[in-house]
């Protein structure tokens, strides 16, 4: 008994076009994932910001028990304080808008009570992205953090 089987296939036509859908979406899905590994470049006086918090340098102390006197001593001037708190078991983060010019010094009242905790005092910087110059991204500078007795 030998019978003819009706199968049916697709056109060579079909499974082309099928074949470039998949192709195209595949390349999308590729393109969307690594195109997060960049993220946009921020900008502080026309070079990368990462190379500005080499010259960023914070003299501060504890005046009271929520209060920090801030002396900017380098040459970049400094819009945020971040202050990271850690104590009695827990973790806080605090980010204070300043605006220290270099070489200028200020006073800040934080919300928490700072006495008997461990603090660092770390500088926000406010730079420009590379590839649109009216749009300003904060930037810290984890490598110019300072911890405060």
């Amino acid at each position: 008994m030998n019978k003819k089987q009706n199968k049916k296939a697709l056109s060579p036509i079909i499974t082309t076009i099928l074949l470039i859908l998949v192709s195209l979406v595949l390349a999308g899905i590729i393109f969307a994932w690594a195109k997060s590994f960049g993220s946009e470049q921020v900008a502080k006086f026309d070079e990368p910001i990462e190379n500005s918090c080499v010259d960023v340098r914070l003299q501060a102390a504890i005046t009271g028990a929520n209060s920090v006197s801030v002396i900017n001593q380098g040459s970049i001037p400094v819009y945020k304080l971040r202050f990271l708190i850690e104590g009695d078991g827990n973790s806080d983060k605090e980010d204070i808008e300043v605006n220290i010019i270099a070489g200028g010094a200020t006073s800040v009242t934080t919300i928490a009570n700072l006495i008997g905790k461990e603090v660092t005092l770390m500088p926000v910087l406010l730079g420009t992205l590379k590839d649109d110059s009216t749009k300003s991204e904060e930037f810290p500078c984890t490598s110019a953090g300072i911890a405060l007795v």
